[in-house]
C-alpha cells in the first residue's frame, strides 16, 4: 500500500484491489480495506475543502492588502502634488518685484545656462538651470543641487559634485556670469 501513495481515489481502489488479488485476502480483509480507503477520501475531501476556505481567505487579504496602497498611493500623490504647488507659490510670491539675469558657461557636453532671479535687496531668490547638453544621470543632477547649494547659502563657494566636477564649475561659473551682469557683490 506504501507504493501507491495517492490522494486521488481511483488510485486508491487499484492499489486496494491490486493488493487484496496479490494477498488473495478474504472478503472481510476487503471490507475492512474499503472502508479505511473511504475514511482516506473523505479526509482528503476535508482537506481539499480547508485548503480551499484558506486560499479563499488569503486571496481576500491580497485584495484588501493592494486596495489599501492604492488608496495610500493617491494620498501620497496628492500630498506631492501639493507641496509642488506650495513650493511654486513661495518661489512666485518670493520673486515679486525681482529681477532675472542669464549666464551661459562651457559644461562637458556643452553650454550650461543659469537663470537668476535677484530679490530687491539683492539676495538671491531662485536659480534655474539648463544641462540638457549634460550627461543626465551626472551632470543632469549635479546641475541643480549646485543651483539649490548656491540660493541656500546665498555664495558661489559652494561644493562641486564629485563625478560631476565640470558640470558643477560651469553652473557656479554661468551664476556667476548672471550675477556680474546684475551687478550683485555675490558675483565676487
Amino acid at each position: 500500500m506504501k507504493l501507491f501513495k495517492k490522494k486521488s481515489l481511483s488510485y486508491i481502489l487499484v492499489a486496494s484491489m491490486a493488493m487484496a488479488a496479490l494477498t488473495g485476502c478474504s472478503k472481510e480483509d476487503k471490507k475492512t480495506e474499503d472502508a479505511v480507503v473511504e475514511d482516506n477520501t473523505t479526509a482528503t475531501e476535508d482537506k481539499n475543502e480547508e485548503t480551499k476556505e484558506e486560499t479563499k481567505e488569503e486571496v481576500k487579504e491580497e485584495v484588501k492588502e493592494e486596495a489599501t496602497e492604492e488608496v495610500t498611493e493617491e494620498e501620497t500623490t496628492e500630498e506631492e502634488a501639493t507641496e509642488e504647488v506650495t513650493e511654486e507659490e513661495a518661489t512666485e510670491e518670493a520673486t515679486e518685484g525681482a529681477a532675472t539675469y542669464t549666464g551661459t558657461a562651457a559644461g562637458f557636453a556643452g553650454d550650461v545656462t543659469a537663470t537668476v532671479t535677484m530679490n530687491e535687496d539683492g539676495t538671491i531668490a531662485n536659480i534655474t538651470v539648463d544641462v540638457a547638453s549634460e550627461t543626465p544621470a551626472l551632470g543632469g543632477v549635479a546641475g541643480p543641487d549646485v543651483a539649490a547649494a548656491i540660493v541656500e547659502n546665498q555664495s558661489l563657494a559652494v561644493d562641486t559634485v564629485s563625478g560631476a566636477t565640470v558640470t558643477s564649475t560651469a553652473v557656479i561659473n554661468a551664476v556667476r556670469i548672471a550675477l556680474t551682469e546684475a551687478g550683485s557683490e555675490l558675483a565676487q
